[in-house]
Formats: C-alpha cells, sequence, structure tokens
C-alpha cells in the first residue's frame, strides 16, 4: 500500500471546492523523485474507471445527489491513494447535458400545458392518450418511447437539471480530480476524461453506449469501441462510480456484452468495486413498481454480471496482481476486438515528456519519410508583417488528415498534418491592426496566394496553399498563418465548437449551392455520419426545403420525387440512386468524394440533370452558425486525445463518422 498525500482529508471527499492543482501536482511530482516508477514500465497494466463521479452526483449540492455516494467517493480515494504504485491508468467519464434533451422537462408538455415535475415517468401510451406531449421532434420521441418499452429498458424518467456543460454539477468531485492529477504527476502520466451524455433524443446512462443509438432514420450514436478497446487494454479494470442502479450498471452491461462476443475470459479483467457506488433512490410510491425499486435493480444486475464472470469486490481488499483474475489470457484476446485500419504511417514515437525539447522548439504530429511520427520540430515566428502565431487549443481530425497521413493525398514532406483548429493569438507582426495576442481564434485553412487574378479581385484565391497539404498545418503546439484568414472566436462559443468552423463552412456551401431553388423543394441528404446531420441542420435552419437524410440501408428512394440530393461521402448510398431518385432537371450536389466517380450518365443526360460541386461557404457566416447553434454543434463533437497519443486519436478517427474527433492540444475555455 501507498502513504497519502499529506494534503489529502478523507472529509474532503464531500467538500466543494476549487482544486488545489499546483499542490496537488507537486506532491505527485515529489513522490516521483522518490522512487515511485512511471506508469509506462508497468508489465500488469491496471486501469481505474471511474464513471460519473461528479458533482451534481455525488455532493449534497447537486440536484441528483446519490444517497451514499461521499462515503462511497471516500472509499474510492482511499483506493487510489492506497494502490498508487499499482494503477496505470485512470479513466474518468462524465454525464453532460444540455437544455432541451428529452429527459428534461422543457421537452414536454403535460394535458394542462405545464412541464411535468422531476421524476415523472412518460411512457409511450401516456403520449398517444394525449396525457404528455413533446415541444419538439413528436414523431421521434413517440418512437424513442416505443424502443425502450420494447427493449426492456428504463422507462423515460424526467430528471432534474443536472450535469449541464460548463456548470459546476458537471465537474468531476474535486477530491477525486486531485487523485487523478497527483497520479498523473507521480506515474508520468494523465488521466483520460471521457464526455458522454449530449445527444438530444435519447438518454446516454451507459459511457459506451446511448440507450437508443438510431432514431428516425438518424443516427444519435455508436458504441464507443475505441474506449472499450482502451479498457481491454488493460490486466484489470476497477469500476467505481455513480449512480449503481444506473450509469454504472448499463455501462457494465454493455461492456460485458462486447466483452463475450470477442471472448467471454475478458470479463474477468473487470472489478467491480461494490463498495464505491450506490443506487438511485427509489421514488415514494406505494406499492413501488419493480422496474422503479432501483436499490434491488442494482443488487440484483451485479449478481448476474458476477455469475456471468465479473469480478466483484472491496475497495479495502486492494490490488494484488499474484492473486487470480488478472486474465493475462483476455488481455491477448482482446486484440482479436474490432479496430479501425491503421496505416503504418501512424506509428508514433515517444511523447513529447520523454523527448529532449530545445529552445524555439514544439511539438508536432509530423509526416516525414513516409512515417508520422510526434516529433520535436521548430516553433514558427513571425513569416512577415501581417502574420500571426496562434498557440493551438483544439484541432480536428477530417477524412483528409487521414489520406495524407495514409499516403493515398501525396504532399511533399517534411509536413505538419491538421487544417481544422481554434487557438490563442500569440503573435502579432507590426501590420495586424485586427488582432490582439491573447484573442480567441480560428481559421480559415485556405492561404491565399495574393496575386492570382481571383486574389486581387478580391475573390477566392485560385491556387491557395492548405494548411496540411501546401503548408505546415496544425497538429502541433503553434501555428504561423496570415492575419486575412483568422476570424475572432466570439465570446459566448468555446474553443472547442469553434475547432469545428471549416467543417461548418463546408455545409454551408451546400446551402449556397441550392439558394436559387424555390421554397418547399424536395431534397434528400446521402449518408449516416456526422457532415450528414451537419448539412441536414443547416438546410433545415438557413432554407425553407423539405429535406431528410437517406442512408444506404433504407434502400433506393422513390424516382423523380426529388429537386435535388446532397451526397456526403457514404458508400452505401449510390450516386445511381440520386439519378434515379432526381426529377427531370434536378440538382446534385457533390460535397465530398474524394475518388473518380461513377455516374449512370444516360440517366443524367436524359433528366437534364445538374452537377454542382460545393466546396465552401462564408467562414464568417459558419462562425455565426457555430455561436447560434453551439449546442447543437457540441453533439457532433466527440473524444479528446492528446498530441501524443495522435496514433489512437487516427484510429478512432477513421472508424468513427458519427462524431468529430479532436486533439486536445492546449486546451481551453
Amino acid at each position: 500500500m501507498n502513504a497519502q498525500p499529506e494534503y489529502f482529508r478523507p472529509e474532503d471527499a464531500g467538500a466543494l471546492y476549487v482544486e488545489r492543482a499546483d499542490r496537488v501536482i507537486a506532491a505527485g511530482r515529489a513522490r516521483a523523485g522518490q522512487g515511485m516508477p512511471p506508469a509506462s514500465q508497468d508489465t500488469r497494466r491496471v486501469c481505474v474507471f471511474g464513471i460519473d463521479m461528479q458533482v451534481g452526483f455525488c455532493l449534497p449540492q447537486g440536484s441528483l445527489f446519490v444517497p451514499g455516494a461521499v462515503a462511497d467517493t471516500e472509499r474510492a480515494l482511499g483506493f487510489v491513494y492506497g494502490n498508487l504504485s499499482q494503477i496505470t491508468s485512470v479513466v474518468l467519464s462524465q454525464d453532460t447535458h444540455s437544455l432541451g434533451q428529452i429527459f428534461f422537462a422543457d421537452f414536454w408538455l403535460d394535458d394542462s400545458g405545464a412541464h411535468p415535475a422531476p421524476f415523472t415517468v412518460i411512457s409511450h401510451s401516456d403520449v398517444a392518450s394525449g396525457r404528455f406531449r413533446p415541444r419538439f421532434f413528436q414523431e421521434e420521441a413517440l418512437e424513442y418511447l416505443d424502443r425502450l418499452q420494447r427493449s426492456g429498458r428504463y422507462q423515460l424518467t424526467i430528471w432534474p437539471y443536472h450535469t449541464l456543460r460548463g456548470g459546476l454539477s458537471q465537474a468531476i468531485v474535486p477530491a477525486l480530480l486531485e487523485a487523478a492529477l497527483y497520479h498523473g504527476a507521480a506515474r508520468d502520466t494523465r488521466p483520460l476524461l471521457v464526455e458522454k451524455g449530449m445527444a438530444r433524443l435519447t438518454e446516454n446512462y451507459s459511457v459506451l453506449s446511448p440507450e437508443v443509438q438510431q432514431l428516425g432514420g438518424a443516427q444519435l450514436g455508436r458504441f464507443d469501441e475505441a474506449l472499450f478497446q482502451t479498457l481491454m487494454e488493460h490486466d484489470r479494470i476497477y469500476v467505481m462510480g455513480q449512480a449503481k442502479s444506473h450509469c454504472v450498471l448499463s455501462t457494465l452491461r454493455d461492456l460485458a456484452a462486447r466483452a463475450e462476443q470477442l471472448d467471454p475470459s475478458l470479463l474477468a479483467k473487470v472489478h467491480v468495486l461494490v463498495d464505491a457506488m450506490s443506487p438511485v433512490a427509489p421514488p415514494p410510491l406505494d406499492p413501488l413498481p419493480p422496474s422503479l425499486d432501483f436499490p434491488a435493480l442494482a443488487e440484483a444486475g451485479l449478481r448476474e454480471l458476477g455469475e456471468r464472470g465479473m469480478r466483484l469486490v472491496r475497495c479495502a481488499e486492494g490490488i494484488d496482481l499474484e492473486t487470480s483474475g488478472a486474465a493475462s489470457p483476455g488481455r491477448a484476446s482482446a486484440s482479436t476486438a474490432r479496430r479501425a485500419p491503421r496505416s503504418s504511417r501512424s506509428a508514433g514515437a515517444a511523447a513529447p515528456s520523454a523527448q529532449v525539447r530545445r529552445a524555439g522548439s514544439m511539438s508536432a504530429v509530423l509526416l516525414e519519410g513516409g512515417q508520422v511520427a510526434c516529433a520535436t520540430a521548430p516553433k514558427p515566428g513571425l513569416e512577415s508583417d501581417d502574420s500571426v502565431v496562434i498557440r493551438v487549443a483544439y484541432a480536428g481530425v477530417c477524412r483528409t488528415d487521414l489520406a495524407v497521413a495514409a499516403g493515398t493525398i501525396p504532399v511533399a514532406t517534411p509536413l505538419v498534418l491538421g487544417h481544422e483548429f481554434s487557438g490563442y493569438v500569440e503573435a502579432l507582426g507590426p501590420g495586424v491592426q485586427s488582432l490582439r495576442v491573447g484573442d480567441r481564434v480560428s481559421v480559415d485553412p485556405r492561404i491565399a496566394c495574393g496575386t492570382c487574378a481571383h486574389c486581387v479581385a478580391g475573390g477566392v484565391c485560385s491556387a491557395p496553399r492548405r494548411l496540411g497539404r501546401e503548408q505546415h498545418g496544425c497538429f502541433s503546439e503553434y501555428i504561423a498563418v496570415p492575419a486575412s484568414s483568422v476570424l475572432a472566436v466570439p465570446d459566448a462559443l468555446s474553443l472547442r465548437v469553434a475547432a469545428y468552423l471549416e467543417p461548418v463552412a463546408a455545409a454551408i456551401a451546400v446551402d449556397m449551392a441550392l439558394l436559387d431553388l424555390d421554397a418547399g423543394s424536395r431534397g434528400l441528404v446521402f449518408g449516416d455520419n456526422r457532415f450528414t446531420a451537419l448539412a441536414l441542420r443547416l438546410l433545415r435552419d438557413r432554407t425553407d426545403f423539405d429535406v431528410t437524410a437517406w442512408a444506404g440501408d433504407q434502400g433506393a428512394p422513390d424516382a423523380s420525387a426529388y429537386d435535388f440530393v446532397v451526397e456526403t461521402s457514404d458508400p452505401r448510398t449510390p450516386l445511381g440512386w440520386a439519378v434515379q431518385a432526381l426529377r427531370p432537371g434536378g440538382r446534385l450536389v457533390l460535397k465530398s468524394r474524394g475518388a473518380l466517380l461513377s455516374l449512370p450518365f444516360e440517366g443524367i443526360v436524359e433528366k437534364e440533370l445538374r452537377l454542382q460541386g460545393a466546396a465552401y461557404g462564408e467562414f464568417a457566416t459558419a462562425m455565426q452558425a457555430l455561436e447560434q447553434s453551439q449546442t447543437f454543434f457540441s453533439t457532433l463533437l466527440g473524444r479528446e486525445f492528446a498530441l501524443a497519443d495522435f496514433a489512437a486519436c487516427f484510429d478512432h478517427a477513421s472508424g468513427d463518422e458519427s462524431k468529430k474527433t479532436l486533439l486536445c492540444i492546449g486546451g481551453g475555455d
């Protein structure tokens, strides 16, 4: 067992305060200097997986405080500090919500026109009978309730507003965050934070998957295969968190189902700390329906998981890797799980902390000699009077970046990858008057030449140098660009969402390509990915068209029934379907297919169809759209990875098209 640090007090488990980061990290570094080995040297890897151990659930001030959570947290802290030298990784999930979600009162009205009270249960029959009605997405809401009922999942409960993004209740309990920071400093690693719960039309009790993945033909979410793999790369996973009856139990069930698909022996890796979790209190009903007896449901669920192979343990037992249950054979079996394809070019170098850093240098994801590595590169300086150096906060990973890394898009090297990002102004050339040091910014990744006829006329450059292709990109700590490419980020817009500026500008090009069509024109957006959702939302917000998403598994749409079709690079929706679906004189908008296309020219000619390419709309307009619909756009953003973990980031991005994968480089508000 390991000694607890001097700052730690057990009573902090139930206290709300600002984490003492400087003091905690200094104590962790001092512990490392006393012989604590780095986590990278562990031959038996152990993960602590803390599920939704947040202020909203774990402290009495929280609107969804779970009785028993303070004592659970105290025991969990003792477990982490007491077994520090054997814990390789700490993974903490954060339930994260916003207004207008289907489980909050503002989504619903009762038959008197009032919002339902917290803890109201709404069933499919309640809506069918008119007792409750949704204010938005009427058809989807009814389908959701039906899907819950048929799948045997929890009925829809109206919860008090909780863990709202940006609020105190969303934060990890301060004492637990301190333990994670101390562990990271002492063992030369960092905790992994995972957000879940932003899908508007479904609950997301499980960290791994929403309650309903598809609704009304739209994808709400998917099983988080990358997180599952991250957990299964350990020999043991110790699970703690809140609430035992809901988020913990749902996560464990998803974990068990996926493990059993691959190799049932993997279940022995999972050690459930039963005294570091508590159930939601049952509602005060007499008689209490069995479906709402949350303590009984939690105990029965854990018993079942124990019978299937998970280990039910207590915090005081500690970690003894010499006992059974390390499940090394199962660890090997985890390699049979589906992984996103990785090019040999994605083999990463050591993390920046292991590199020798020189003055004027930075870390960057660099393509050179056919290999991609997180390497040390020169920090860029001001290149001209109108140049701007930006400290990168967040960067999005695009299919184009993956293609450049894989070599399918040829580029000159060495080259820093990446072209979607946000950050802070670090330095300004003397000719820049529109920005100040410290400003929050994003960028149009097309760097105009300034000399072609189009540039001289004030139009779009005919041969721009593109970040991450002809010019060093943003997968780095710093980047230099001309001030003319920089846009200020509004105060109300988070830098995380602002990193999505380029895809939004790309989607706005779709509406611009259709501006001359009549109001009420019918259209389809082909695909089932985040760009499909993005294009669909902007078309609905900015036009009067009747537009619907069309996924490949829906089969061919009705013939000659639509005025326009937009493609979004989904191979399951062939362009032949678009030609068939369009009326004579209709329009096919080509947005994102990068390969040579096979088109049925006979149909195009006979119907006299118009093919319209769409590259970018105005970036300033895209910034306004981000600010106005920040909550929606945040639902299209997914997992974050550190710059040094770019290989895992690329893997995840290549396998999950539902959400934008991000590199968190400098972070920010």
